[in-house]
């Protein structure tokens, strides 16, 4: 990942990162938190309350932190400043904010600043911290964990927190209607033994559990919904987090205020935080240049070189644990041929997409778990560009003289298009027109319901600090996510993450996952294109922002120079 005047990359490369990671998975030589420990695992508050549950700390996952637009912040900029209406411009807006409602994470991460789950992951995703619970621990053998909560927690309505309102929330989480409702598998019954007590039972032993329990999904809302229908409740949500919902002018604008009985004392600092819909990237960027905006999310890595400290405005690629894939429709033909998978696979010059769409940001893609993760298989012996081998594989297919085929990619997103343009040309060499399809952001999960499309465009970021999301998520159709909208299954793949998941250890968890992506890879229902940064321009007024691999944003201690 390489380093520009203009733009802050914090961290090394992805391969840090990852050592960073190691640990949280139930290593037995290293116990950061017992998160993910079996016998007896048992985790407290030591941060003095007063910001245990803040994952964000004074450096907010700024792993570089001397540097990144005053990520790191008060030294540089003084005393952090109460006030300040935040306004970020995205591509899409929000579709609910009903925390086991979406899969996108143009919800999830605004879900993060309203609803607070049990644990957190840590800034620099060495452990799981504390976050509404104060404690836990497990039995001996890691199928019963109880959560102790904190003492005078409230809902932003001014309701105290029960153990029956966590009680509620894990269940309703656990509903395998719901798109995150796999991570809860392995949940049997939850139940409140006092008002501050809940107590996960599991069928077996299962180690994502801590970290399963840190997801935003399992995020605790009020028993029954507050009184109000699962719709009602996604249009006017109530949490406990640093911010409240106030509005919702859906496809333009939804705004956040500050929570001022939020238990962490004297935080957040920003009066409010406001999400507005921009679907034009260049329009992002004006706004931002004007002023009207703070935070532009995903600029297009072309406009970074144009940001400097003497314009006001700033960038920074934070670690993350994004990937970029191709998925191919496995459900239909002629995706349905391996072999013309594998060509494809073989066709994607994968160095050019990291030149042409990151500017050479990125990482090259080969196993479909991101190296931020320790389940990632460095060794994979991965399809990459090998134009000869894609031609051997197209003559097996059933498209042996080419033909045409098409992909969908979101209207508005320039870094889209150019993947798009550039795989239209790395398949024209195989003898494949690509043609390009471009979908409204507001109707393509719609679109990609009907099953009635080749190939797909999507990128996805891990929710937990352990790979066994990732590995269902993108690596079955049952995973929450479609297997990225390739519908693919593989009963041995899912047998070997269920195992993987009952043990422990994290070197026999490793060698599973590593068999896991060696199957994925040889069935190629979906290329691994790129590993790239989180990538966001904002003004250098705006201190301590920083982004967490997980990929939400940390708002939390942000403030805004007045």
């Amino acid at each position: 990942m390489r380093k520009t005047r203009h733009i802050t990359t914090l961290g090394a490369a992805a391969t840090v990162l990852a050592l960073l990671l190691t640990g949280c998975g139930g290593s037995d030589d290293k116990d950061t938190s017992d998160a993910t420990t079996s016998g007896g695992a048992t985790a407290t508050e030591d941060t003095g309350g007063e910001t245990g549950g803040d994952t964000g700390g004074d450096t907010g996952g700024d792993t570089g932190g001397e540097t990144g637009g005053d990520t790191g912040g008060d030294t540089a900029a003084g005393e952090a400043q109460y006030g300040g209406d935040l306004v970020m411009v995205r591509e899409g807006d929000a579709t609910t904010l009903l925390p086991t409602g979406s899969p996108l994470n143009r919800d999830i991460w605004i879900d993060e600043l309203i609803y607070e789950p049990l644990l957190a992951p840590s800034a620099d995703g060495q452990s799981l911290e504390p976050l509404l619970a104060e404690s836990y621990e497990s039995n001996d053998d890691a199928t019963v964990w109880t959560f102790h909560l904190r003492e005078g927690l409230t809902f932003h309505d001014g309701t105290p927190v029960t153990a029956a309102d966590a009680v509620f929330s894990i269940e309703t989480a656990s509903d395998p209607e719901t798109p995150f409702g796999f991570v809860n598998d392995a949940i049997v019954s939850v139940e409140a033994t006092d008002d501050l007590t809940v107590v996960i039972t599991t069928a077996q032993p299962w180690s994502p559990l801590p970290a399963d329990a840190a997801i935003f999904s399992n995020g605790i809302i009020p028993k029954d919904y507050g009184g109000k229908t699962a719709e009602e409740f996604g249009d006017h949500p109530i949490g406990t987090g640093p911010f409240m919902f106030e509005s919702w002018d859906k496809g333009n604008e939804l705004k956040l205020v500050r929570n001022p009985n939020y238990w962490q004392e004297g935080l957040p600092y920003l009066d409010s935080v406001t999400f507005r819909t921009v679907p034009e990237e260049n329009n992002r960027a004006l706004q931002l240049q004007s002023g009207d905006a703070h935070i532009n999310e995903f600029p297009a890595y072309s406009s970074l070189d144009g940001l400097t400290a003497s314009s006001g405005l700033t960038a920074t690629a934070f670690n993350s644990s994004r990937t970029d894939f191709l998925a191919y429709n496995v459900t239909r033909s002629p995706t349905d041929d391996v072999h013309l998978r594998r060509a494809l696979g073989y066709a994607i010059d994968r160095e050019a997409l990291n030149d042409a769409v990151l500017y050479g940001y990125g990482t090259p893609g080969t196993a479909y778990i991101n190296p931020a993760l320790w389940g990632h298989y460095a060794e994979l012996d991965a399809i990459t560009y090998d134009v000869e081998k894609a031609k051997e594989e197209l003559a097996q297919s059933s498209m042996p003289d080419g033909g045409t085929l098409s992909v969908i990619v979101e209207s508005g997103s320039p870094n889209e298009m150019t993947v798009a343009q550039v795989l239209q040309e790395n398949f024209a060499a195989i003898g494949i027109d690509l043609q390009i399809e471009q979908v409204d952001g507001g109707a393509l999960y719609e679109v990609l319901g009907t099953k009635n499309y080749d190939m797909v465009i999507l990128y996805c970021t891990t929710d937990i600090i352990d790979p066994d999301q990732m590995i269902r998520f993108i690596g079955d159709v049952d995973g929450g996510y479609n297997a990225m909208y390739s519908w693919y299954h593989s009963d041995e793949l899912v047998a070997l993450a269920d195992e993987a998941a009952t043990i422990n250890d994290q070197a026999q968890r490793k060698a599973l996952y590593d068999q896991i992506q060696t199957i994925f890879n040889d069935d190629q229902p979906v290329s691994t294109l790129y590993y790239s940064p989180a990538v966001y321009s904002y003004t250098t007024k705006l201190h301590n922002f920083s982004v967490l691999p997980t990929g939400n944003y940390m708002l939390t201690e942000a403030w805004l120079e007045q």
